[in-house]
């Protein structure tokens, strides 16, 4: 599996996002995986602004997915959070939509096996970050890991020229 890691602050995150936006198409999907505050929802509400969505960007925790439109391609947001388990993922139905909307699933780890193409996309606290003191609000640690060639070139694109 290949990967590039990036320490970013949040204008460099939405920068990346529409970068990354230009080479996303329908039937991709990214897992975003992360400790709880890390920034999935984040990343998710820069990567809808980056494709003209005009749609409110919220957790689905607890509706478990939401829809927005854009001009390019519907996104399927996910949470899979509060699933049990695969079984309970595959029982919401929501494949019918992997092909023809750009797929974001957060906690996507335990749904790998369910996509054929995935760029995982993980935000993490910086190192020096201590758990029991506030999250710097601004700056995040950015990985990107995928297994197929065809993420390479759209993710040294998204990260061209971010300092």
């Amino acid at each position: 599996m290949a990967s590039i890691e990036k320490t970013l602050d949040l204008q460099q995150l939405k920068q990346v996002c529409d970068k990354l936006a230009q080479g996303l198409n329908a039937g991709d999907c990214l897992l975003l995986n992360g400790p709880m505050g890390s920034g999935k929802t984040q990343f998710v509400t820069c990567l809808a602004q980056s494709l003209k969505s005009v749609d409110p960007v919220s957790s689905p925790t607890y509706g478990l997915a939401n829809f927005y439109h854009t001009s390019r391609m519907p996104i399927l947001h996910i949470d899979t959070y509060r699933l049990a388990d695969q079984a309970e993922f595959r029982q919401l139905g929501l494949d019918e939509y992997f092909e023809s909307h750009l797929v974001l699933v957060e906690w996507g780890e335990m749904v790998r096996s369910d996509f054929e193409d995935v760029l995982d996309v993980t935000l993490a606290f910086p190192e020096n970050h201590q758990s029991e003191e506030p999250a710097d609000a601004t700056t995040r640690q950015l990985i990107f890991s995928w297994q197929a060639t065809s993420w390479q070139a759209r993710v040294e694109q998204a990260l061209m020229g971010v300092k």
